[in-house]
């Protein structure tokens, strides 16, 4: 016997030792579909839109909340700021209201508003020369006319307006019509407010 004879009769016995099993297998096998490119492309961008999504959604979450916080505090900051207390205050005093100025005797906070007309508080000369002292401290120019026009009336008779620059034409011997030109002082508008609840 020659070796090549050798060699397939050693071929051929090892062929005959497979298990049938695995013949059969071999007979019918069928490859693996692949997923198409397409199909992994789509997935691939869901997964992506997925994680950015949900990075965002923190973030946005967490600037909504920080929006509300902002906008809730700046609300309370004009609820507290003594510009905003004074109007209150103006709108809420049981004051005695007239459809025009009575005469007043001695120094009073005298103020207007659209809707109740004129109203006002009798004060001490003390009172009336701080308050006057105190105009164009803030020097700011006011936001819009709220329709509130305000004057200090002297224990001589002289009305005065801390809504309009400190000059001679800021001084008449009875109220008068004016546009606001400075916003009232901080500090002037706590003693109204003080004066007006003392008052009510």
């Amino acid at each position: 016997m020659t070796d090549k004879e050798k060699y397939t009769q050693k071929l051929m016995d090892a062929v005959g030792g497979i298990d049938d099993k695995y013949v059969y297998e071999a007979q019918n096998y069928t490859p693996k579909k692949r997923m198409p490119g397409y199909v992994a492309a789509i997935i691939a961008a869901a997964a992506s839109m997925f994680l950015i999504i949900g990075a965002a959604l923190p973030l946005t979450f967490f600037s909504l909340s920080a929006m509300i916080k902002s906008g809730n505090a700046q609300n309370d900051a004009k609820d507290t700021a003594p510009q905003y207390q004074m109007e209150q205050s103006f709108s809420h005093t049981d004051a005695e209201k007239y459809d025009s100025l009575p005469q007043i005797n001695g120094a009073a906070l005298v103020w207007r508003t659209a809707e109740r007309g004129y109203s006002f508080v009798p004060i001490s000369e003390s009172k009336a020369e701080t308050l006057i002292a105190s105009i164009g401290e803030g020097g700011e120019k006011p936001a819009e006319d709220d329709g509130i026009s305000v004057w200090i009336r002297t224990e001589k008779g002289e009305y005065i307006s801390p809504e309009l620059k400190r000059s001679p034409g800021n001084v008449d011997c009875a109220v008068f019509e004016y546009s606001p030109e400075i916003a009232i002082s901080d500090k002037a508008a706590r003693m109204i407010t003080d004066i007006i609840n003392e008052r009510g």
